[in-house]
C-alpha cells in the first residue's frame, strides 16, 4: 500500500524543524479533539493519524529511516497481493482492428509508427529541458553560493580587524590612565612640599596644573568613548549583515536540496522506463531466437513433436498426447494424411522419449549435453525477467489504479468513495484500515449510494472502523434495502 505521508498530515515541509512539527501537531490535535468534534465521526480517524504522525516524526532516528524509505522508489516496496477488482487496471489504449485491406492496414500501421515517434520526441525534448534547467539552475546556486562565502569571508575579516581596533583602544586608554594618575600623584606631591615651604605661588601654579590634566584627560576619555561606541555600532552592523547573508545561504541549500530531490525522482523515471525498454527487448530478441530454433528443428523428431532440443520431458510427453488424440480423431473421419502423421509422430516419440537413443539422435544433429543445458538456463533466466516484469508492471498499474481512484473520491464520486471504502475493509489489495474505510463509507453515504449505505450500516453492527451501534447499523441497512440492495434484503429476511 502507498506510504503514508506524515509531512502532509500534518501539513508541513519535510525540511520543517522540531519545533515547527510540534506547533502544526497541537493545532490539528486542537482542531480534531472529540469535546469540539461530536459529530463528526472521521475526527478520531484523523486525530490517530495525526498522533501517528507526531510519534514518528518526534523522533530523530525514526524520523531518519520514514525519510529514506518516503523518498525511495516504488521498485523497493514490498509486494503486495494484487488482484483486479471492479475495473481494478484501466482500459488500454484503443487499437485499430485490421480492416482486411492490406493499403489501409499499412498506412494504419504507419500512423501508429508516427505517432509513438511523436510522443518519443516529445518525451525526449521534455526530459532535456528539464536537465538543462536543472544544469543552468544548479550553475546559477553555484555562483550564488561562492558570492555569499566571499561576502561572509570579508566580513569576518573586517570584524576581526575591528576587534583588534578595539582592543588597542582599551589598551591606550588603560596606559594613558595609568600615566595621568601618575603625573597627577606627582603634581600633588609637589604641591604639597611648595605648601609646606611656603612656596604658595608654586603652589597655585601646580593646582593649576593639575586642573588642566584633569580636564584634558576628561576630554580624551570622552573622545575614546565615542571612537568604542562608533567602531561597536560598525561591528553590529556587519555582524547583521553577516547573519543575513547566513541566512540567505541557507535557504538557497534548501532550495537546492528540493531541486535535487526532483531531480532524484526524473532520473529514477528515466531508469525505469529504460528497465521497460531493456525488458521489452529481452522479449522480442528471445521471439526472435524461438523462431530461428523451430526452424532449425522443423524436418528433426523435436519438429514432428513440435518441441525443442532443449524441451522438458513432460512437456514433450504432453504435447505427444495432444497430437496423438487430434490425429486419432482425424483419422476415424477418414483423413489418409493423418495416417503417415501418426506414424511419424510415433516413431519421433519412440526416439525421445528414450534417453539413450535420445542421446544418440542429439550427437547425430550435432546437439551436445551442454547446448541443451545452456538452452535451458537461458530459458529459466529469460522465465524469471518476464515475471519480475510482469510484476512490476501490474504493481505500477494497480497503484495509479489507487491514486486515481483517491483522487475521484477526494472530488466526491461516490462510487469511488465506496470502491475505497471496501478496499481498506477487506484488506486484500492493500493494508487493511477499518477506520478509512468507515470514513469513506461515510462519505458515500451522504450521495445516498446503496452499497456504502450496506456497508456503513455493517461497520455500526459490527463496531468496525467505530462504536458498536446496531439500531444505527440496521438503521443505514433498511435504508440500502429499500432502494434495492440484494445482501440488504436477505439481511432482514435472515
Amino acid at each position: 500500500m502507498p506510504m503514508k505521508n506524515y509531512y502532509k498530515i500534518l501539513g508541513v515541509r519535510e525540511t520543517a524543524s522540531d519545533a515547527d512539527i510540534k506547533q502544526a501537531y497541537r493545532a490539528k490535535a486542537k482542531a480534531l479533539h472529540p469535546d469540539l468534534n461530536r459529530n463528526n465521526p472521521a475526527a478520531a480517524a484523523g486525530l490517530a493519524e495525526v498522533n501517528e504522525a507526531y510519534g514518528l516524526l518526534s523522533d530523530p532516528k525514526a524520523r531518519a529511516e520514514y525519510d529514506k524509505k518516503l523518498n525511495a522508489p516504488i521498485f523497493t516496496r514490498a509486494e503486495q497481493p494484487f488482484a483486479a477488482r471492479k475495473a481494478a487496471t484501466p482500459p488500454p489504449r484503443p487499437t485499430a482492428a485490421p480492416t482486411g485491406n492490406p493499403r489501409i492496414d499499412l498506412a494504419a500501421q504507419a500512423m501508429a509508427a508516427q505517432r509513438a515517434q511523436l510522443e518519443k520526441n516529445i518525451s525526449k525534448a521534455y526530459n532535456n529541458g528539464y536537465t538543462k534547467g536543472y544544469s543552468d539552475s544548479s550553475a546559477r546556486f553555484a555562483e550564488t553560493e561562492r558570492r555569499y562565502r566571499e561576502e561572509q569571508a570579508a566580513y569576518g575579516k573586517k570584524l576581526r580587524e575591528i576587534q583588534k581596533e578595539l582592543s588597542d583602544a582599551d589598551k591606550d586608554i588603560e596606559s594613558l590612565t595609568a600615566r595621568l594618575k601618575d603625573k597627577i600623584a606627582e603634581n600633588e606631591r609637589l604641591a604639597l612640599e611648595a605648601a609646606e615651604s611656603g612656596k604658595s605661588e608654586k603652589a597655585r601654579e601646580y593646582g593649576a596644573l593639575v586642573e588642566k590634566v584633569k580636564a584634558e584627560t576628561d576630554a580624551q576619555r570622552a573622545r575614546d568613548a565615542e571612537s568604542l561606541r562608533s567602531l561597536r555600532e560598525t561591528a553590529d552592523g556587519l555582524t547583521q549583515k553577516l547573519k543575513a547573508a547566513e541566512d540567505a545561504l541557507r535557504e538557497k541549500q534548501a532550495e537546492n536540496i528540493s531541486l535535487k530531490q526532483r531531480i532524484a525522482e526524473f532520473e529514477e523515471r528515466e531508469q525505469s522506463a529504460d528497465r521497460e525498454s531493456t525488458v521489452e527487448r529481452i522479449i522480442a530478441e528471445r521471439n526472435i531466437k524461438l523462431d530461428e530454433d523451430q526452424k532449425a528443428v522443423r524436418d528433426t523428431h523435436y519438429g514432428v513433436l513440435g518441441v525443442l532440443c532443449w524441451t522438458a520431458p513432460d512437456i514433450i510427453t504432453a504435447n505427444y498426447d495432444r497430437l496423438k488424440k487430434r490425429y486419432e480423431s482425424k483419422i476415424a473421419l477418414g483423413d489418409e494424411k493423418s495416417v503417415k502423421k501418426l506414424e511419424k509422430l510415433e516413431l519421433a516419440y519412440s526416439v525421445i522419449s528414450d534417453d539413450a537413443k535420445r542421446a544418440a539422435y542429439d550427437a547425430e544433429l550435432g546437439i551436445t549435453p551442454e547446448t541443451v543445458e545452456h538452452e535451458r538456463r537461458l530459458a529459466d533466466e529469460y522465465a524469471a525477467i518476464v515475471d519480475k516484469y510482469d510484476t512490476e508492471k501490474k504493481e505500477r498499474e494497480f497503484w495509479a489504479y489507487v491514486d486515481e481512484l483517491t483522487a475521484l473520491a477526494d472530488a466526491g464520486d461516490d462510487a469511488a468513495q465506496n470502491t475505497l471504502g471496501e478496499m481498506y475493509y477487506y484488506g486484500a489489495e492493500i493494508e487493511r484500515d477499518l477506520s478509512r474505510a468507515f470514513y469513506w463509507f461515510n462519505e458515500a453515504v451522504k450521495a445516498k449510494n446503496e452499497d456504502a449505505l450496506y456497508n456503513l450500516g455493517i461497520c455500526f453492527f459490527t463496531g468496525a472502523g467505530t462504536v458498536r451501534d446496531e439500531v444505527r447499523g440496521e438503521s443505514y441497512i433498511k435504508q440500502a434495502a429499500d432502494l434495492g440492495h440484494k445482501e440488504a434484503q436477505k439481511f432482514f429476511k435472515m
